[in-house]
């Protein structure tokens, strides 16, 4: 629990992870257990690469909730915030930068929800710009994150005026349901923006996204795919959306 204004939980840098090797800080909600994280009333939560180089390491600053198995819950309450976000360590032309946020909520097996309410708000910034070919998106998925291993049950639920994700900066993409069963709910003048969302995506993917007096907003421009602009496909890849 992260309750209060002044409260925050920052996770920033690079370093040894528990399974091996080295990557950018993360956190996992429910890991082949379960477990859940409440961030209310003006907390902060924060993960990020803290301005260090990991262009060479696996992975992006990220969270995910519910993996392997486990369940995972994420409330973001009364004007709190979740953010992930990257930095750029400013390399030359054709060298790579670091790795954009990634999260997911239900993925390998796991179930995992999140719910956003009272002004609540999930921020996800790239700020490593992207090549063309790199694939440094940023990314949430929600219900499995791979089109070829199973992916696990996500659910998102946001609600209430200023309760919003945001999925920003480089290739912002959402996907729900990616070869896993995802939903995504916007109810009560809540908001997602990002640039590309696809519902639906893989051989065993379901997806279901439901605005009810709320707002999509797909918006940018696409570099790392020869894509121009904001997309939104409903079914892609064999899955159902």
């Amino acid at each position: 629990l992260i309750d209060g204004a002044g409260s925050q939980l920052v996770l920033s840098g690079m370093g040894q992870w528990s399974s091996g090797g080295i990557g950018p800080a993360g956190s996992i909600v429910g890991w082949g257990g379960s477990g859940q994280v409440t961030v209310a009333n003006g907390a902060l939560w924060r993960v990020t690469d803290g301005g260090t180089d990991t262009s060479t390491g696996p992975g992006s600053p990220a969270i995910t909730v519910g993996d392997a198995g486990g369940n995972g819950k994420l409330f973001i309450q009364s004007g709190s915030q979740v953010e992930i976000l990257s930095t750029s360590i400013g390399p030359g032309p054709g060298v790579a930068d670091n790795f954009n946020p990634y999260m997911a909520v239900g993925r390998s097996g796991g179930t995992g929800e999140l719910t956003i309410n009272g002004g609540g708000r999930l921020l996800l910034t790239g700020n490593a710009p992207v090549q063309a070919g790199s694939n440094r998106t940023t990314t949430l998925n929600i219900g499995g994150d791979s089109d070829t291993a199973a992916g696990g049950t996500g659910t998102v639920n946001v609600s209430g005026l200023g309760s919003e994700i945001r999925v920003a900066g480089a290739d912002g993409l959402v996907i729900v349901g990616r070869n896993g069963t995802g939903a995504l709910n916007l109810s009560n003048q809540a908001l997602l923006a990002t640039t590309v969302m696809l519902v639906g995506r893989g051989a065993s993917g379901n997806g279901t996204l439901t605005l009810g007096n709320s707002a999509l907003d797909l918006s940018g421009q696409w570099t790392s795919n020869p894509w121009t602009g904001a997309g939104l496909t409903i079914g892609h890849l064999g899955g159902t959306g």
